[in-house]
This record gives structure tokens, C-alpha cells and sequence, in this order.
């Protein structure tokens, strides 16, 4: 909803009573015209915070994971 208020200049409550087929033809619109910040964002190569915090978070995840799935094979398939 943050992204209609800021790209169509709506209220949070003007976006409320939005049913799921409006909001699917308004992400397919802006699917094929995106908004001019996302194009200028896109341009100057901008990468947002938060997603860049979800991808380091991911990674983290993900040596844990890795970390622990050697630590069970190296102790016969039992986690310790």
C-alpha cells in the first residue's frame, strides 16, 4: 500500500477499500510503466537499504545453515 500512496500521491485510506483485481491491474500497470522514481532509482543505480540488510540477513542464514548441515555429516548425521 506504501508504494500506491507514494507512486499515485493516494492517502493510506484511499487505498483501503482497493479490492485484490484493482490491486492485481495496478501491479500489472505498473509492471509496464513503472513510476518515475523507481525509473530514476533504476538509473542511477539507487539499491534500497532493506533489502540490501534481507539479502546480508540471507546470507547469514544461509552459512549458518551450511554450517550446521557439516557439522551433522562430520558427526555421522547427528547435529550436536
Amino acid at each position: 500500500m506504501a508504494h500506491l500512496c507514494v507512486s499515485l500521491g493516494w492517502s493510506w485510506e484511499e487505498t483501503e477499500d482497493l479490492t485484490m483485481p484493482q490491486l492485481r491491474a495496478l501491479r500489472d500497470y505498473f509492471d509496464d510503466h513503472p513510476p518515475l522514481h523507481l525509473v530514476v532509482a533504476a538509473a542511477l543505480n539507487v539499491k534500497s537499504r532493506r533489502r540490501a540488510q534481507e539479502r546480508e540477513a540471507s546470507r547469514a542464514t544461509i552459512a549458518a545453515l551450511d554450517a550446521l548441515l557439516a557439522q551433522s555429516a562430520a558427526g555421522g548425521g547427528r547435529v550436536r
